[in-house]
């Protein structure tokens, strides 16, 4: 299977971020008493829970999702790939050695840390897109009064929010 060069830009961000979770969390959990673990079941631990990841980021198809239109729909499959992976990762573990040496903290940590590995850089590249849009256009802007609160004036303003080429700037609905 040949990836986009987008997707294999975000592919590997994602693998990235899913190799620094695993030790961050235990250092998190353990402090730096966490830096002397490189025994074989760690590193084991860590090769389940890779497999894990990757085979949930192509199930769910993660990678090719577009980062310039994140919003809260696009982090759905965020939360459905870090939670299968961390489930599969901790079941496979329980029967192989009963998590010995994994803090029950660990997997409630790890969830909230890929969650955030994976979706802030997600979020900070779609705003920092639209801010840099909006502040190359020097056109002036049409100040713009919305009448009516409803679902259309709301579309209007995240069209506008959105767009970098449209001349208006709503002040008040």
């Amino acid at each position: 299977m040949r990836l986009p060069k987008r997707s294999l830009v975000a592919a590997t961000h994602d693998v990235f971020m899913a190799a620094i979770s695993m030790p961050l969390v235990m250092m998190l959990r353990l402090g730096l008493d966490a830096w002397t673990i490189t025994s074989p079941q760690f590193i084991y631990d860590f090769c389940v829970f890779m497999a894990c990841f990757v085979a949930s980021v192509f199930v769910f198809r993660l990678q090719r999702e577009v980062w310039r239109y994140v919003s809260i729909t696009e982090l759905k499959p965020i939360a459905k790939v870090v939670t299968l992976s961390i489930a599969l990762t901790y079941i496979i573990l329980f029967f192989a050695h009963r998590l010995e040496g994994i803090p029950r903290s660990v997997p409630v940590l790890q969830w909230l840390v890929l969650g955030a590995l994976l979706s802030v850089p997600r979020v900070l590249y779609r705003m920092t897109r639209e801010t840099a849009a909006r502040t190359l256009t020097n056109q002036p802007m049409i100040t713009v009064l919305l009448a009516g609160a409803n679902d259309a004036s709301e579309g209007f303003i995240r069209a506008v929010q959105r767009r970098s080429d449209m001349p208006y700037h709503v002040v008040a609905i």
